[in-house]
């Protein structure tokens, strides 16, 4: 019938190399009209950079930041409350040597409205 929702996959531009490596083990949430990408693991090291998709222009690029970022990590866990996003745990370290990984038990807070880690 004419109300029939219709679910399909839809492919998005793909973020381009310049604007932040290819990653695994990343977090991704979701804040007003944008998607934001944290961290990950780059295959060679670990990345503390924050990327931002803007969902209505379908475009990529790094979001604003000030204050020192998390210390670079992957398998770590990411949350939004109110106007912050909440960074929390995962691994750092060489990632090449698991002697060397180093399991992180630290909470860290992103400000949108700021582009501010506190």
């Amino acid at each position: 019938g004419p109300f029939e929702t219709i679910n399909r996959w839809r492919m998005m531009p793909e973020c381009a190399e310049f604007v932040g490596p290819r990653r695994t083990k990343h977090t991704m949430v979701a804040y007003k009209d944008a998607v934001y990408v944290f961290g990950g693991d780059k295959g060679k090291s670990m990345l503390n950079d924050l990327l931002r998709f803007d969902v209505k222009e379908k475009s990529w690029g790094r979001a604003v930041t000030n204050g020192t970022p998390p210390a670079p990590r992957y398998h770590h866990s990411a949350v939004v409350h109110g106007s912050s996003m909440y960074i929390f745990g995962g691994f750092s370290g060489n990632i090449h040597s698991n002697s060397n990984l180093t399991n992180r038990n630290d909470l860290w807070e992103y400000k949108f409205t700021m582009g501010q880690w506190q």
